[in-house]
């Protein structure tokens, strides 16, 4: 029944339209509990099919016999067969049923009535039959820490080298690179301490060897095994790093192997560093041996700023290097200050006058 009012229209609900809708709650509340009823019938007989197709044998066994007859099942709800019912209070056809099944079994995750029995895991295959036993001879057993193999038909038996370590792992495993950031890698400011450590062997000693007694016949061969040392370390700076160090041309990183190396030779450093290994040695044959004569040694300086750089760089408190380095300066002033006294000493005569040193002391 509907009232029109000025400005407003309004629905009003007769009695009889009340109860009708009342009675259409009451159906759908009883169509929805018969569904999650054959829901639950549904997933019994599924459950009790996986049953069956997993064990056959099995599942005829757990079956109640009831009165000898094997096939007689208990009354049970769950064992009945939802398309047997009758007509169920909601008045569907059994086609209307069919198409409802169907559905139920091609999605039943859609609907929560409970939680489903969990499927039978199949049995386990059965063990395979043993075969035929080897009756071969026994083989001797064989002593911890020997390796033992065959050569030419007899046994031979070698000790077993220990694991190796890690760190000698890795150092084995590692690959040179083919270009080195001068600036970022740790690999080459860790070389650069090695050559810069050289550079100071020939920036201290030399003048030490030429101006105090400490070189002698005796320990000639320890001194000259310390040169040539430090001259490896040269060349393996000149052939090995110095060549891969990349570089930067128009605004672009270059790694290319040809240019780094042509770059290199083309830069003064290449210059001082090929100077620094001029072969003055020769001269011992004329002279003997002089540590003079390996001055040019010291013409590689370049990497000793270059080293103070990187240094800079990598540490956090840099300043402590600065007064290290500083202080080191005044200790190198000190150094040939003290070789120039004892040479001229030397050269007047030991204690011949009061300006020289009297030779007394551990000089």
């Amino acid at each position: 029944m509907i009232l029109l009012h000025p400005g407003r229209l309004q629905r009003v609900r007769s009695p009889c339209r009340m109860r009708s809708q009342s009675a259409a709650s009451v159906a759908s509340v009883t169509v929805q509990e018969r569904l999650n009823q054959l829901v639950g019938l549904f997933k019994g007989r599924t459950e009790r099919h996986k049953d069956r197709l997993a064990d056959p044998d099995e599942s005829e066994e757990e079956s109640p016999t009831a009165c000898g007859s094997p096939r007689s099942r208990s009354p049970h709800p769950g064992n009945l067969d939802p398309l047997s019912l009758p007509l169920d209070p909601i008045g569907l056809p059994k086609e209307n049923r069919i198409q409802l099944v169907s559905w139920i079994l091609w999605d039943p995750s859609g609907i929560s009535v409970g939680s489903p029995t969990p499927a039978k895991a199949p049995p386990a295959p059965p063990p395979p039959p043993p075969g035929e036993e080897k009756k071969d001879e026994p083989e001797p057993p064989q002593e911890a820490g020997l390796f033992q193999f065959e050569l030419l038909g007899h046994p031979v038996q070698l000790p077993k080298l220990p694991p190796m370590p890690d760190w000698l792992r890795s150092v084995l495993e590692y690959r040179f690179p083919s270009s080195i950031d001068p600036f970022t890698d740790l690999i080459y400011v860790i070389w650069l301490f090695f050559v810069v450590a050289a550079w100071n062997w020939n920036v201290w000693l030399i003048p030490v060897r030429w101006a105090f007694p400490y070189q002698t016949p005796d320990n000639i061969h320890l001194w000259l095994l310390a040169d040539y040392a430090c001259d490896f370390i040269y060349i393996a700076d000149i052939l090995v790093f110095q060549p891969r160090l990349q570089f930067v041309r128009g605004g672009d990183i270059v790694c290319d192997k040809k240019d780094m190396r042509e770059h290199y030779m083309t830069t003064e450093r290449f210059k001082m560093d090929v100077l620094s290994l001029f072969p003055m040695e020769i001269l011992y044959y004329f002279t003997g041996v002089n540590s003079l004569l390996r001055f040019p040694r010291l013409l590689k300086y370049v990497v000793f700023f270059e080293f103070n750089d990187r240094m800079e760089a990598v540490m956090k408190k840099a300043y402590i290097y600065r007064v290290i380095r500083t202080s080191t300066y005044l200790l190198y002033s000190l150094h040939i200050n003290a070789c120039l006294f004892y040479w001229g000493s030397d050269y007047e005569g030991l204690g011949s006058t009061k300006w020289v040193y009297d030779g007394k002391g551990n000089a």
